[in-house]
């Protein structure tokens, strides 16, 4: 990400709590002394006071993730900050409904190839026209199998 533009303050979208929190260091940690001011960091998904009616959205998991993007609020997410870090692990991305293969042919899909179709997939969540109005505002944070295999090792 570059710096040059920054003007203030960023969202996060993610599988938990706890990547949330993770995430919000690693930005911290990488604003740090760049800037005069420390960004203001929100996590709105999962969101631990709910609006009414949306009692899913206290709960973390990929499907969550990509069930905000589908009804489109990530709109209103950078109406109030300037980037939008959209979080999601890959150790589901076999699933169906998340429908990323890891394996091709009976070998694994190299990382990079692996990121970059989940960042596909996302996308297609956010949709098209919205990829195009916001997407130098979208950040993607890809943990290959989960934060947790990358981090606490």
């Amino acid at each position: 990400m570059s710096t040059s533009g920054y003007g203030g303050d960023l969202a996060i979208v993610g599988e938990g709590v706890t990547d949330q929190a993770v995430l919000k260091t690693i930005l911290l940690g990488y604003f740090k002394g760049v800037h005069p001011r420390e960004p203001r960091i929100r996590s709105l998904q999962p969101d631990r006071d709910p609006p009414p009616g949306r009692g899913w959205q206290e709960y973390g998991n990929w499907e969550n993730v990509f069930r905000y993007l589908q009804e489109g609020r990530h709109r209103g997410a950078l109406q109030f900050s300037q980037y939008l870090v959209v979080q999601i692990d890959t150790d589901c991305s076999e699933h169906p409904n998340f429908g990323v293969p890891r394996y091709v042919g009976g070998s694994p899909v190299e990382v990079p190839v692996l990121v970059e179709r989940v960042i596909e997939r996302i996308r297609r969540e956010i949709g098209e026209e919205d990829c195009r109005v916001y997407g130098g505002r979208l950040l993607f944070a890809v943990c290959v199998d989960s934060m947790e295999c990358w981090l606490l090792p």
